[in-house]
């Protein structure tokens, strides 16, 4: 009775003081001593509980389903416990069978509403309950209700700027429910292999990835080979959609695929695989066709990793780079199906065109005449929201795209940022994008790590003659130098025809710092050197020389 009541600890102590006793010097008796230990071995290690090794994190959401993810040190069957209330999580879901990698499927949701579950098994939770582990399902698809997306690019490289740009979002902008996270590719440096992702993302957000559903894209550094379309670490880590389970058409893949949220349909493009975008007839520009022409919803957003258009630490101009390539191949596609926003990393800054059409070709070959929808900053502050029409000839034309691949890589400062499709771009922050979507109405924000609003702009769909207070249709090429500057400064342009022009100095929130010129200029070249006040301090400003229907912007550094 004795034996059987001690444990392990226990039991080897009372051994211990009768080690030289008859009673284990006896043959038989020595047998059953070591048969005890092994038997009491055995059953702490079957008592034992397994330890969470990764995740929860939260994959492929609908408005019926969830997909609930973990990985534990042992193999077992996992268990997903969830509901409603925090505190009567009385509904389960498990794994088929015993796995370190769980994949757990929740079904038969409601739309639009919040759970709450714990991970573990029938037996033992390995998450806390306190009410901090939960997701949202999606809305119905058409919905008109708001919608929260938080992108980030080239942002895994285990760097505190990484973690600055995550906590800045959370700090100043979480007070609304991220419903979207998206990466943008280069999601875990340098060669996205299983330890990479598990130090460089699953360490760095836990409280983030087990609240928020992510939809990723791949980045050349996300696998060794970037001729691999569906093996590696990247399509082991995640479950996206290959059946149009979240809506839009199936891709038989997880290296492309779309999904609807409420009324604005996704798209998850690989631009690493150089063979799916190096011509215009391919398996997947063809599955792209099918998805645009069935979709019915009023928005489209792409994202993908190398960025069409930039001059940052990636050359868009670089011949038959996968730039160039999806630039001729991608982008006519989504324009003609009305594309309204896409979001790229690669180049590790921050750009972002104006509302444009139709160019495909390199920097040199922009026309504004040509390819501008509207060249104003579209930032809604000033009155400047871009208009997309919903019917007419000039129905659904115009995209913005965007690169935001500073979320915890950033340039140097030396590119020349110049492409002249781009509205704004800086190498000076690391950060990361907001877009908000309600109804008809979509409004971005590139926010620093700080929580300021570096850039902003917004689209609005409308029926009829568009409302905006200006739209310009033509640019005036600025040169500003010396820049960076101190005390003073030069603007150069030229004019066509003679203008009636003034010239602001902006901070990058909108706000007029110095009025410094207004009047008439005759055609031929400018040059006007100016002193702005004492007061200015060092930063950041956007020069702005504009007429009535004409825009010159450029972006200025001053120095102490």
């Amino acid at each position: 009775m004795l034996i059987e009541n001690a444990n392990y600890g226990n039991f080897c102590f009372l051994v211990g003081g009768v080690m030289h006793s008859t009673f284990v010097q006896n043959h038989t008796m020595r047998k059953i001593f070591y048969l005890l230990i092994l038997l009491l071995s055995l059953s702490d290690a079957l008592t034992a509980q397994s330890v969470l090794i990764r995740g929860p994190y939260l994959n492929l959401g609908t408005s019926e389903s969830m997909v609930v993810r973990w990985r534990t040190d042992v193999s077992e069957v996992g268990v997903v416990k969830y509901g409603t209330n925090p505190d009567q999580l009385d509904q389960t879901a498990s794994d088929v069978t015993a796995t370190r990698d769980h994949e757990v499927v929740i079904k038969d949701l409601q739309p639009a509403t919040v759970y709450y579950y714990s991970v573990g098994t029938s037996t033992s939770d390995l998450t806390e309950s306190d009410g901090s582990y939960y997701f949202k399902t999606s809305p119905v698809k058409g919905s008109k209700a708001p919608i929260r997306i938080w992108a980030i690019g080239d942002f895994g490289n285990g760097s505190q700027a990484q973690k600055d740009v995550r906590n800045s979002y959370i700090r100043h902008f979480e007070d609304v429910h991220t419903d979207i996270w998206m990466w943008l590719g280069d999601n875990a440096y340098g060669d996205g292999t299983d330890d990479e992702y598990q130090t460089k993302v699953f360490e760095v957000y836990p409280d983030e990835l087990k609240r928020m559903v992510v939809w990723p894209t791949p980045g050349n550094h996300d696998y060794g080979d970037i001729d691999l379309l569906n093996r590696g670490p990247y399509y082991d880590i995640f479950t996206l959609p290959t059946r149009a389970e979240a809506g839009g058409e199936p891709s038989g893949l997880e290296a492309y695929y779309s999904f609807d949220y409420g009324n604005v349909h996704f798209i998850s493009i690989n631009s690493e695989f150089l063979l799916s975008i190096i011509s215009n007839s391919t398996e997947f520009t063809q599955w792209l066709e099918r998805d645009l022409a069935k979709n019915d919803l009023e928005w489209i957003v792409a994202f993908w990793h190398q960025p069409p258009y930039s001059k940052g630490t990636h050359d868009s101009d670089d011949f038959f780079s996968r730039m160039e390539m999806t630039r001729k191949h991608v982008n006519p596609i989504l324009e003609r199906a009305g594309c309204d926003l896409v979001l790229n990393g690669h180049s590790h800054g921050y750009e972002r065109t104006y509302l444009i059409n139709n160019h495909y070709g390199r920097s040199n070959t922009f026309s504004p005449t040509a390819h501008l929808i509207d060249g104003s900053n579209g930032n809604p502050d000033d009155g400047n929201t871009y208009i997309k029409r919903t019917d007419g000839p000039e129905a659904n034309k115009g995209t913005v795209y965007l690169v935001s691949g500073s979320g915890g890589q950033k340039g140097s400062g030396n590119s020349s940022l110049d492409h002249p499709a781009m509205f704004m771009a800086t190498e000076s922050y690391h950060g990361s994008t907001i877009i908000d979507v309600e109804g008809n109405y979509m409004k971005v924000r590139f926010i620093d790590t700080t929580g300021s609003v570096i850039d902003q702009f917004a689209i609005q769909k409308q029926s009829g003659a568009a409302t905006s207070s200006v739209s310009y249709d033509r640019l005036i090429r600025l040169n500003a130098y010396p820049n960076p500057f101190k005390s003073s400064f030069t603007v150069e342009f030229s004019l066509e025809k003679e203008e009636r022009l003034s010239l602001e100095i902006k901070d990058l929130q909108g706000r007029v710092v110095e009025r410094l010129v207004a009047g008439v200029y005759p055609a031929g070249v400018h040059k006007l050197q100016f002193t702005p006040q004492e007061g200015m301090s060092a930063g950041i400003y956007l020069i702005e020389v504009k007429s009535d229907d004409m825009l010159g912007a450029k972006r200025m550094l001053r120095m102490e």
